[in-house]
């Protein structure tokens, strides 16, 4: 089994430097097969985020560098945040894109998308089982992606922890819950890169 650990800040000891936001939601997601680009029915080209999981991010359209972190390795990535907009102009829920190849290109090279890479990951790695993803802001505005197999090591620590992991669930800072996600995954992103 796998787990893979996303995150938007290049540091020598991730939770050294992480520290979630005061006003942090923590988010976990099953990845349908659409987020995963695997539906028959959709072409779509984002993994959705859950509605004021982000409020702590300034801003709407963020474009930034990311790392995926895995067991073996680190790469550096490139992330493209954006909210989804409703037809008056207001905007809703935020999403990760996967990106146009036209705007792979950033800092003067070419890098590939987070969603691109999570989606490389599953299909690698056995794709027909459930994927999850965990997310949340860091107090600098970054922010922090979690990618875990249903079943993996991660997966049954946090159901544990959680009495159960849902298709859906947020936890707010002020919650029990919220803290004990935290000190739950220190010991996954305790890596160097």
């Amino acid at each position: 089994m796998h787990y893979y650990i996303i995150l938007i800040k290049n540091t020598t000891y991730l939770m050294d430097k992480i520290r979630p936001h005061n006003n942090a939601v923590i988010g976990i997601k099953k990845l349908s097969l659409a987020d995963l680009g695997a539906s028959e029915k959709s072409n779509q080209t984002h993994i959705g985020l859950f509605e004021n999981t982000l409020t702590s991010i300034d801003d709407l359209h963020l474009i930034d560098f990311c790392y995926l972190v895995t067991e073996k390795e680190s790469k550096k990535l490139l992330c493209l945040l954006d909210y989804i907009e409703n037809p008056d102009g207001t905007f809703r829920s935020p999403k990760i894109r996967k990106g146009a190849n036209n705007e792979l290109i950033f800092d003067g090279g070419e890098m590939n998308s987070l969603v691109r890479e999570i989606r490389r990951i599953v299909a690698e790695n056995n794709g027909d089982r459930d994927w999850y993803l965990l997310w949340f802001a860091t107090d600098n505005q970054h922010l922090v992606f979690i990618l875990f197999e249903f079943r993996s090591e991660l997966f049954d620590m946090l159901s544990a922890k959680l009495d159960g992991i849902k298709q859906r669930q947020q936890f707010d800072s002020r919650s029990e819950s919220f803290y004990q996600l935290i000190d739950s995954i220190k010991p996954y992103l305790n890596i160097n890169i």
